[in-house]
């Protein structure tokens, strides 16, 4: 951290200009978070980082969970309550 700020680097984040997926500029990616609760953005985007990383490893829970660092318990639970079905996920 520099003078006391915790930087994206610090966290381990990467950020960029676009998106990966869409190339949507960044700014315009994070649209969808205006006006809402802090609650509800972070359901959002764990909805949304479990859905991409169940879709980068093809469905397979036990390497999504690692890779998120949660139990697959955990990862299970995640899944039924945002409606993800890793059968949907595969490449």
């Amino acid at each position: 951290s520099r003078n006391g700020m915790i930087s994206p680097e610090d966290l381990g984040l990467k950020i960029s200009e676009t998106t990966d997926q869409d190339k949507t500029p960044l700014l315009l990616s994070m649209e969808k978070f205006r006006n809402r609760s802090l609650k509800e953005c972070i359901l959002t985007f764990e909805s949304e980082l479990i859905s991409q990383t169940m879709k980068e490893y093809g469905g397979n829970v036990e390497n999504a969970n690692e890779h998120l660092g949660l139990s697959k318990t955990t990862l299970y639970e995640k899944m039924k309550r945002y409606g993800i079905n890793p059968k949907e996920c595969k490449k």
